[in-house]
């Protein structure tokens, strides 16, 4: 007898926790989603203030405005753009560097190449051409050959530079969307 009390006053008191601890996950959940808002508003709010100072910069506008075109826009905290052309991508990096103030160890890139062209001969290409250490390349994406599909060739592969920062991220948003507010007539 003694053991069945005991099993059924165990399983009470386990659904109980178990409840008790859903509602307060709950309450967690909203009180960060609560905490995030309001620093996302906070960082708005330094990105609008900063901006009168930083659209002086050329190097702000054309790395602004280069993202603006070809940047990723997601919501994710990760600040990144992917393309071919290395001119384009020396100013990006520039000005995540120079404007943004991003340390050098937090860049990364990723390649993307076909199977035509050699990984190492393209990591050694991005790496010299962007001045970043080989050791920030992360694992290259081989694609299937597009060599017999077009005529422009992409000798290097793609390059993606990027870095994870949820306040920039935030801020270039909005940097985007007062350089949009500037430019319209």
């Amino acid at each position: 007898m003694d053991k069945r009390w005991s099993r059924r006053i165990k399983l009470k008191l386990t659904d109980k926790t178990r409840i008790r601890n859903s509602d307060h996950l709950i309450k967690i959940n909203k009180l960060k989603h609560i905490y995030a808002l309001r620093r996302h508003e906070e960082y708005r709010l330094q990105a609008r203030l900063a901006y009168s100072k930083l659209k002086q910069n050329k190097l702000f506008l054309a790395g602004l405005a280069i993202y603006w075109g070809e940047g990723d826009k997601t919501d994710i905290g990760r600040v990144s753009l992917v393309n071919s052309d290395s001119r384009m991508l020396q100013v990006i990096i520039s000005f995540y560097r120079k404007v943004l103030k991003v340390r050098e160890e937090k860049l990364r890139a990723a390649l993307f190449i076909y199977d035509d062209i050699k990984e190492k001969k393209a990591i050694n290409y991005w790496s010299k051409t962007l001045r970043i250490s080989k050791k920030n390349f992360i694992k290259t994406q081989v694609l299937p050959s597009r060599s017999k599909l077009t005529k422009n060739k992409v000798p290097n592969g793609m390059c993606c530079i990027y870095f994870s920062n949820k306040e920039l991220s935030v801020k270039i948003r909005e940097w985007i969307s007062m350089l949009s507010d500037d430019m319209r007539w």
